[in-house]
């Protein structure tokens, strides 16, 4: 979360305390000056915007196969590129009418259901499968403790399946979201202090 906690402050003090607009290129104002609001801030914007298509293209191809071959598995369906591309469909038609519908009357109320329904999950986990998490927490945590220092150093490997399927591919996706979601946290978290937000992005967000 080091990322959003990066931009999101930075987006907040220029906005709420400088009075900058609430944009990327607002970012770049201590280092550019007044040569953020001409063509170098444009493509500073646009680069932005390019990396959260990106961010939301991956998360939504890697969404729609986890949400296929879930449905495949309960309800029996065949986990094909139709099924993929529906999902998306219905995914894309919920995040518009949020969006068209406003913070207060959309973002809210889509974000509380995924509250309601990620606290209903976690209760049925809980309740239905606390023995089988806790049989494999032993070994799962052993196994993390035991490969975490080895995977953790990038010198002297022969294996670079790991680095560029977990590192280099998963903090591209990650970082990619940081433009627009810096921005979002920031403009929720007018009149908290930076040590609320840090406080906030560290440890509840996640």
């Amino acid at each position: 979360m080091g990322y959003l906690c990066c931009s999101g402050t930075v987006d907040g003090v220029l906005r709420f305390n400088k009075g900058l607009p609430l944009s990327i290129r607002s970012v770049f104002y201590p280092l550019l000056g007044d040569r953020t609001w001409g063509w170098f801030g444009h493509i500073i914007d646009i680069l932005a915007v390019l990396a959260t298509l990106f961010g939301l293209a991956t998360s939504l191809g890697l969404g729609a196969q986890q949400a296929a071959s879930g449905l495949g598995h309960v309800f029996g369906l065949e986990a094909n590129i139709g099924l993929q591309l529906g999902i998306i469909a219905f995914v894309t038609t919920l995040a518009i009418v949020s969006v068209i519908r406003g913070i207060n009357g959309g973002v809210k109320v889509l974000s509380n259901v995924n509250l309601i329904a990620a606290f209903a999950l976690l209760v049925f986990v809980i309740i239905a499968g606390f023995s089988i998490f806790f049989d494999s927490l032993t070994t799962t945590l052993t196994g993390y403790v035991e490969n975490m220092l080895p995977l953790m150093n990038p010198y002297g490997r022969e294996d670079e399946a790991w680095m560029h399927g977990w590192t280099v591919f998963y903090w591209a996706w990650w970082i990619s979201w940081s433009p627009c979601v810096g921005m979002f946290i920031a403009r929720v978290s007018k009149g908290r202090t930076v040590r609320e937000f840090i406080s906030a992005v560290i440890i509840i967000l996640p």
